[in-house]
């Protein structure tokens, strides 16, 4: 877990040092949640669409797939750290370069859990020589079970590297469902927001930074 938590530092930095450090908690657990959720649901829908993968096959490619996934953000840490330290952070005035941040960051979380999974998926179900339906069905199941199981579980153990309605001295360890500083209550209203920004009411620029 030592990959995800330097990629965890190195987001945390866009807030402070604070969220940075506790992100080295953070970030791998996130990691393992997801992993440990999504090798069971894996295992499920092999059973459903092809019977010919093991219990112990699948949870192996969840742990390697997860273990790529922190290999390939570790290697981008050191673009996040320069980013995180020269963006423009948000202020009582806006977001400024902050939803870029966030962006480029679910971005880059996104495609490396795509090509490992894809990857690791395809070399599984080619020595078990599953059908190219049946596999093409598999690696698309695997792949919407990640991505929805890794989005709430981000959602729910933030803040990682942004602002809420809760000022940063007062903001807690995880924030579950309380809804961040543009009111979003979910991770898709988050990504939302990020393509279409909602003007910033009167309690953002209240905010105590």
């Amino acid at each position: 877990m030592f990959f995800s938590a330097v990629y965890g530092f190195s987001i945390g930095l866009i807030h402070s040092l604070n969220f940075a450090c506790r992100n080295l908690i953070k970030f791998p657990a996130l990691i393992i949640v997801t992993s440990l959720l999504c090798c069971l649901a894996f295992w499920l829908a092999s059973r459903l669409i092809t019977g010919k993968l093991t219990f112990a096959e699948v949870q192996h490619l969840g742990l390697t797939v997860y273990h790529d996934v922190s290999l390939m953000l570790f290697s981008l840490s050191p673009c996040f750290v320069f980013m995180a330290l020269v963006f423009v952070k948000p202020d009582d005035m806006g977001l400024n370069e902050y939803p870029l941040f966030l962006f480029l960051n679910v971005a880059a979380i996104a495609v490396s859990g795509t090509v490992a999974l894809v990857q690791r998926g395809r070399g599984l179900v080619r020595t078990k020589d599953v059908s190219g339906f049946a596999a093409v069905c598999l690696l698309f199941c695997w792949l919407s079970i990640s991505l929805f199981t890794g989005a709430q579980c981000a959602w729910y153990l933030r803040p990682f590297c942004g602002v809420s309605t809760i000022p940063a001295s007062e903001t807690p360890f995880m924030l579950g469902s309380h809804p961040d500083i543009r009111g979003d209550t979910s991770f898709y209203m988050a990504v939302y927001h990020i393509i279409e920004p909602p003007p910033l009411d009167d309690e953002y620029h209240n905010f105590r930074w």
